[in-house]
Protein backbone atom coordinates (compact mmCIF):
# COMPACT_ATOMS: atom_id res chain seq x y z
CA UNK A 1 0.00 0.00 0.00
CA UNK A 2 2.81 2.42 0.82
CA UNK A 3 4.37 2.23 -2.67
CA UNK A 4 0.98 2.70 -4.35
CA UNK A 5 0.25 5.66 -2.06
CA UNK A 6 3.55 7.25 -3.06
CA UNK A 7 2.69 6.91 -6.77
CA UNK A 8 -0.71 8.52 -6.19
CA UNK A 9 0.86 11.27 -4.09
CA UNK A 10 3.43 11.96 -6.82
CA UNK A 11 0.52 12.52 -9.21
CA UNK A 12 -1.24 14.97 -6.92
CA UNK A 13 -3.68 12.63 -5.14
CA UNK A 14 -3.59 12.74 -1.33
CA UNK A 15 -3.99 9.37 0.40
CA UNK A 16 -4.84 8.19 3.90
CA UNK A 17 -5.20 4.77 5.54
CA UNK A 18 -6.35 3.12 8.75
CA UNK A 19 -3.94 0.85 10.62
CA UNK A 20 -4.37 -1.84 13.26
CA UNK A 21 -0.69 -2.87 13.42
CA UNK A 22 1.57 -0.01 14.46
CA UNK A 23 4.90 -1.75 13.78
CA UNK A 24 3.99 -2.43 10.17
CA UNK A 25 3.07 1.21 9.57
CA UNK A 26 6.23 2.48 11.26
CA UNK A 27 8.33 0.35 8.90
CA UNK A 28 6.40 1.18 5.72
CA UNK A 29 5.95 4.89 6.53
CA UNK A 30 2.95 5.65 4.25
CA UNK A 31 2.09 9.33 3.76
CA UNK A 32 -0.87 9.54 6.17
CA UNK A 33 -2.15 6.91 8.54
CA UNK A 34 -4.63 6.82 11.39
CA UNK A 35 -3.66 4.11 13.87
CA UNK A 36 -6.55 2.52 15.76
CA UNK A 37 -6.01 0.26 18.76
CA UNK A 38 -8.93 -1.98 17.89
CA UNK A 39 -9.21 -5.78 17.88
CA UNK A 40 -7.81 -7.28 14.68
CA UNK A 41 -10.49 -7.81 12.06
CA UNK A 42 -12.46 -4.78 13.26
CA UNK A 43 -10.83 -1.81 11.44
CA UNK A 44 -13.69 0.55 12.33
CA UNK A 45 -13.84 -0.57 15.93
CA UNK A 46 -17.46 -1.25 16.74
CA UNK A 47 -19.67 -3.33 14.46
CA UNK A 48 -23.28 -2.10 14.18
CA UNK A 49 -22.32 1.33 15.57
CA UNK A 50 -22.48 3.74 12.59
CA UNK A 51 -21.87 6.83 14.71
CA UNK A 52 -18.61 5.46 16.08
CA UNK A 53 -17.50 4.25 12.64
CA UNK A 54 -18.19 7.68 11.16
CA UNK A 55 -15.98 9.20 13.87
CA UNK A 56 -13.14 6.90 12.85
CA UNK A 57 -13.52 7.75 9.16
CA UNK A 58 -13.80 11.47 9.91
CA UNK A 59 -10.56 11.31 11.92
CA UNK A 60 -8.83 9.59 9.01
CA UNK A 61 -10.15 12.02 6.36
CA UNK A 62 -9.07 14.93 8.56
CA UNK A 63 -5.47 13.93 7.82
CA UNK A 64 -5.79 14.48 4.06
CA UNK A 65 -4.85 18.21 4.13
CA UNK A 66 -1.64 17.44 6.08
CA UNK A 67 1.54 18.08 4.07
CA UNK A 68 4.06 17.25 6.82
CA UNK A 69 4.14 13.61 5.75
CA UNK A 70 4.68 10.89 6.77
CA UNK A 71 1.96 11.39 9.40
CA UNK A 72 0.98 8.74 11.94
CA UNK A 73 -1.82 9.77 14.33
CA UNK A 74 -3.47 7.68 17.05
CA UNK A 75 -7.25 7.56 17.23
CA UNK A 76 -8.51 9.02 20.49
CA UNK A 77 -10.19 5.85 21.76
CA UNK A 78 -8.86 2.34 22.38
CA UNK A 79 -11.03 -0.76 22.30
CA UNK A 80 -9.98 -3.76 24.32
CA UNK A 81 -12.39 -6.63 24.81
CA UNK A 82 -12.52 -10.39 25.12
CA UNK A 83 -11.62 -10.72 21.44
CA UNK A 84 -8.06 -9.69 22.36
CA UNK A 85 -7.60 -12.48 24.87
CA UNK A 86 -5.66 -15.49 23.56
CA UNK A 87 -7.82 -18.52 23.04
CA UNK A 88 -6.92 -21.72 24.85
CA UNK A 89 -7.29 -24.90 22.87
CA UNK A 90 -6.00 -28.41 23.20
CA UNK A 91 -3.18 -29.26 20.82
CA UNK A 92 -4.05 -32.10 18.45
CA UNK A 93 -2.46 -35.45 19.26
CA UNK A 94 1.00 -36.08 17.91
CA UNK A 95 1.14 -38.05 14.69
CA UNK A 96 3.97 -40.16 16.09
CA UNK A 97 5.28 -39.13 19.55
CA UNK A 98 8.45 -41.16 19.01
CA UNK A 99 9.64 -38.83 16.24
CA UNK A 100 11.32 -35.44 16.49
CA UNK A 101 8.57 -32.74 16.68
CA UNK A 102 9.64 -31.18 13.36
CA UNK A 103 9.48 -34.51 11.54
CA UNK A 104 6.19 -35.34 13.22
CA UNK A 105 4.74 -31.99 12.16
CA UNK A 106 5.77 -32.61 8.54
CA UNK A 107 3.89 -35.91 8.61
CA UNK A 108 0.87 -34.30 10.25
CA UNK A 109 0.71 -31.59 7.57
CA UNK A 110 0.76 -34.04 4.67
CA UNK A 111 -3.07 -34.06 4.33
CA UNK A 112 -3.05 -30.25 4.00
CA UNK A 113 -0.46 -30.51 1.23
CA UNK A 114 -2.59 -33.10 -0.58
CA UNK A 115 -5.67 -30.87 -0.36
CA UNK A 116 -3.73 -27.96 -1.88
CA UNK A 117 -2.35 -30.15 -4.64
CA UNK A 118 -5.85 -31.48 -5.42
CA UNK A 119 -7.17 -27.92 -5.59
CA UNK A 120 -4.37 -26.49 -7.78
CA UNK A 121 -3.24 -29.57 -9.69
CA UNK A 122 0.40 -28.54 -9.38
CA UNK A 123 3.40 -29.28 -7.18
CA UNK A 124 7.05 -28.25 -7.03
CA UNK A 125 8.08 -31.12 -4.76
CA UNK A 126 9.87 -33.25 -7.34
CA UNK A 127 13.60 -32.65 -6.89
CA UNK A 128 14.47 -35.46 -4.50
CA UNK A 129 11.64 -37.93 -4.83
CA UNK A 130 8.41 -36.05 -4.25
CA UNK A 131 6.18 -35.37 -1.24
CA UNK A 132 6.70 -38.82 0.26
CA UNK A 133 10.22 -37.79 1.24
CA UNK A 134 9.43 -34.45 2.91
CA UNK A 135 9.44 -35.86 6.46
CA UNK A 136 12.75 -37.63 5.75
CA UNK A 137 14.26 -34.39 4.42
CA UNK A 138 13.15 -32.52 7.52
CA UNK A 139 14.90 -35.26 9.48
CA UNK A 140 18.11 -34.53 7.59
CA UNK A 141 18.16 -30.96 8.87
CA UNK A 142 17.23 -32.12 12.36
CA UNK A 143 20.33 -34.34 12.37
CA UNK A 144 22.50 -31.49 11.09
CA UNK A 145 21.21 -29.19 13.86
CA UNK A 146 21.92 -31.97 16.38
CA UNK A 147 25.56 -32.10 15.27
CA UNK A 148 25.74 -34.71 12.51
CA UNK A 149 28.37 -33.69 9.90
CA UNK A 150 26.96 -32.49 6.60
CA UNK A 151 28.69 -35.31 4.72
CA UNK A 152 27.13 -37.96 6.96
CA UNK A 153 23.42 -37.22 6.54
CA UNK A 154 22.92 -39.23 3.35
CA UNK A 155 22.77 -36.40 0.82
CA UNK A 156 25.33 -34.99 -1.59
CA UNK A 157 26.32 -31.35 -0.96
CA UNK A 158 24.33 -30.15 -3.98
CA UNK A 159 21.25 -31.98 -2.70
CA UNK A 160 21.13 -30.05 0.58
CA UNK A 161 19.80 -26.97 -1.20
CA UNK A 162 17.35 -29.09 -3.20
CA UNK A 163 16.09 -30.62 0.04
CA UNK A 164 15.48 -27.17 1.50
CA UNK A 165 13.52 -26.11 -1.59
CA UNK A 166 11.44 -29.30 -1.48
CA UNK A 167 10.51 -28.56 2.13
CA UNK A 168 9.69 -24.97 1.19
CA UNK A 169 7.51 -26.13 -1.72
CA UNK A 170 5.53 -28.40 0.60
CA UNK A 171 5.33 -25.79 3.36
CA UNK A 172 5.41 -22.27 1.78
CA UNK A 173 5.79 -20.51 5.14
CA UNK A 174 9.32 -21.92 5.55
CA UNK A 175 12.10 -19.37 4.90
CA UNK A 176 15.27 -20.50 3.10
CA UNK A 177 18.70 -18.88 3.44
CA UNK A 178 21.49 -20.50 1.41
CA UNK A 179 25.11 -20.00 2.55
CA UNK A 180 27.56 -21.05 -0.15
CA UNK A 181 31.34 -21.47 -0.33
CA UNK A 182 31.29 -20.45 -4.01
CA UNK A 183 29.37 -18.05 -6.22
CA UNK A 184 26.65 -19.66 -8.34
CA UNK A 185 24.64 -16.85 -9.94
CA UNK A 186 22.44 -19.24 -11.94
CA UNK A 187 21.32 -21.05 -8.79
CA UNK A 188 20.59 -17.72 -7.10
CA UNK A 189 18.37 -16.70 -10.03
CA UNK A 190 16.52 -20.02 -9.96
CA UNK A 191 15.98 -19.53 -6.24
CA UNK A 192 14.35 -16.16 -6.87
CA UNK A 193 12.31 -17.33 -9.85
CA UNK A 194 10.69 -20.20 -7.98
CA UNK A 195 10.10 -18.46 -4.64
CA UNK A 196 8.05 -15.32 -3.98
CA UNK A 197 10.02 -13.99 -1.02
CA UNK A 198 11.52 -15.38 2.20
CA UNK A 199 14.65 -16.59 0.41
CA UNK A 200 18.30 -15.60 0.48
CA UNK A 201 21.66 -16.54 -1.05
CA UNK A 202 24.88 -15.33 0.59
CA UNK A 203 28.54 -16.23 0.28
CA UNK A 204 29.91 -17.63 3.54
CA UNK A 205 32.89 -15.28 3.42
CA UNK A 206 30.47 -12.35 3.79
CA UNK A 207 28.76 -13.64 6.94
CA UNK A 208 31.81 -13.92 9.18
CA UNK A 209 30.17 -11.16 11.20
CA UNK A 210 27.38 -12.77 13.24
CA UNK A 211 25.32 -9.57 13.03
CA UNK A 212 25.20 -9.89 9.21
CA UNK A 213 23.91 -13.46 9.46
CA UNK A 214 21.32 -12.58 12.10
CA UNK A 215 20.12 -9.65 9.98
CA UNK A 216 19.80 -11.88 6.90
CA UNK A 217 17.86 -14.50 8.86
CA UNK A 218 15.52 -11.85 10.25
CA UNK A 219 14.86 -10.41 6.82
CA UNK A 220 14.08 -13.71 5.08
CA UNK A 221 11.75 -14.75 7.91
CA UNK A 222 9.95 -11.42 7.42
CA UNK A 223 9.40 -12.23 3.74
CA UNK A 224 12.30 -10.39 2.08
CA UNK A 225 14.79 -11.66 -0.50
CA UNK A 226 18.50 -11.30 0.32
CA UNK A 227 21.01 -11.77 -2.51
CA UNK A 228 24.78 -11.40 -2.13
CA UNK A 229 26.08 -8.15 -3.71
CA UNK A 230 28.77 -10.14 -5.56
CA UNK A 231 26.08 -12.10 -7.41
CA UNK A 232 24.24 -8.91 -8.33
CA UNK A 233 27.47 -7.40 -9.71
CA UNK A 234 28.26 -10.51 -11.78
CA UNK A 235 24.80 -10.69 -13.30
CA UNK A 236 24.84 -7.01 -14.16
CA UNK A 237 28.25 -7.33 -15.84
CA UNK A 238 26.70 -9.82 -18.31
CA UNK A 239 24.19 -7.37 -19.76
CA UNK A 240 24.26 -7.62 -23.55
CA UNK A 241 20.75 -6.57 -24.66
CA UNK A 242 18.42 -3.61 -24.03
CA UNK A 243 16.53 -3.82 -20.77
CA UNK A 244 13.30 -2.32 -19.40
CA UNK A 245 15.53 -1.06 -16.59
CA UNK A 246 16.91 1.52 -19.01
CA UNK A 247 13.61 3.39 -18.66
CA UNK A 248 14.54 4.16 -15.06
CA UNK A 249 16.45 7.23 -14.00
CA UNK A 250 19.99 6.84 -12.69
CA UNK A 251 18.80 7.27 -9.10
CA UNK A 252 15.99 4.74 -9.59
CA UNK A 253 18.52 2.24 -10.94
CA UNK A 254 20.65 2.80 -7.83
CA UNK A 255 17.62 2.11 -5.63
CA UNK A 256 16.73 -1.03 -7.62
CA UNK A 257 20.33 -2.26 -7.39
CA UNK A 258 20.17 -2.02 -3.59
CA UNK A 259 16.79 -3.74 -3.63
CA UNK A 260 18.43 -6.57 -5.59
CA UNK A 261 21.02 -6.90 -2.83
CA UNK A 262 18.18 -7.35 -0.35
CA UNK A 263 18.33 -3.96 1.37
CA UNK A 264 15.16 -2.81 3.08
CA UNK A 265 13.84 0.70 2.55
CA UNK A 266 15.62 1.91 5.67
CA UNK A 267 18.85 0.30 4.44
CA UNK A 268 18.53 2.10 1.11
CA UNK A 269 18.00 5.38 2.99
CA UNK A 270 21.27 4.85 4.85
CA UNK A 271 23.21 3.85 1.72
CA UNK A 272 22.05 6.74 -0.45
CA UNK A 273 21.48 9.35 2.29
CA UNK A 274 17.83 9.76 1.28
CA UNK A 275 14.70 10.29 3.33
CA UNK A 276 12.21 7.40 3.70
CA UNK A 277 9.62 9.34 1.73
CA UNK A 278 12.04 9.84 -1.18
CA UNK A 279 12.98 6.14 -1.27
CA UNK A 280 9.32 5.12 -1.21
CA UNK A 281 8.61 7.51 -4.08
CA UNK A 282 11.50 6.07 -6.13
CA UNK A 283 10.25 2.51 -5.53
CA UNK A 284 6.74 3.52 -6.55
CA UNK A 285 8.10 5.01 -9.79
CA UNK A 286 10.12 1.83 -10.42
CA UNK A 287 7.02 -0.35 -10.12
CA UNK A 288 5.05 1.99 -12.36
CA UNK A 289 7.72 2.19 -15.08
CA UNK A 290 8.23 -1.58 -15.09
CA UNK A 291 4.45 -2.05 -15.30
CA UNK A 292 4.31 -4.05 -12.07
CA UNK A 293 0.78 -3.68 -10.78
CA UNK A 294 -0.59 -5.19 -7.58
CA UNK A 295 -1.38 -8.87 -7.96
CA UNK A 296 -1.89 -11.86 -5.70
CA UNK A 297 0.24 -13.90 -8.10
CA UNK A 298 3.61 -12.34 -7.37
CA UNK A 299 5.54 -9.99 -5.15
CA UNK A 300 6.31 -6.76 -7.05
CA UNK A 301 9.61 -6.25 -5.27
CA UNK A 302 10.84 -9.70 -6.26
CA UNK A 303 9.65 -9.27 -9.87
CA UNK A 304 11.40 -5.92 -10.15
CA UNK A 305 14.63 -7.51 -8.95
CA UNK A 306 14.26 -10.36 -11.48
CA UNK A 307 13.80 -7.85 -14.30
CA UNK A 308 16.89 -6.04 -13.07
CA UNK A 309 19.02 -9.18 -12.86
CA UNK A 310 17.80 -10.66 -16.16
CA UNK A 311 17.59 -7.58 -18.36
CA UNK A 312 17.51 -9.44 -21.69
CA UNK A 313 14.32 -11.36 -20.83
CA UNK A 314 10.87 -10.11 -21.65
CA UNK A 315 8.55 -9.73 -18.70
CA UNK A 316 4.83 -9.76 -18.17
CA UNK A 317 2.58 -8.76 -15.33
CA UNK A 318 0.03 -11.54 -15.70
Amino acid sequence: MSALAQVLEANGLATVGISSVRGQVERARPPRMLHCEFPLGRPLGRPHDPAFQHRVLAAAFALLPRTDVPVLVDFEETIIDAADEPLACTLPPRHDPTLHPAVDEALGLRPAYERRRAATGTTNVLRLGGPDRIADLVGVFVRIVDGTPWDAVGLEPAQIGQAALDIRAAHPDVAVLVLSHYLDSRYALRLLEHQEGSVGYLLKERVSDLAVLVDALRRVTEGECVIDPTIVARLMSRRTKPSPVQMLSEREQEVLSLMAEGHSNSGICEKLFLSPRTVEAHIGHIFAKLNLTDSADYHRRVRAVLIYLRPSKAHTTG
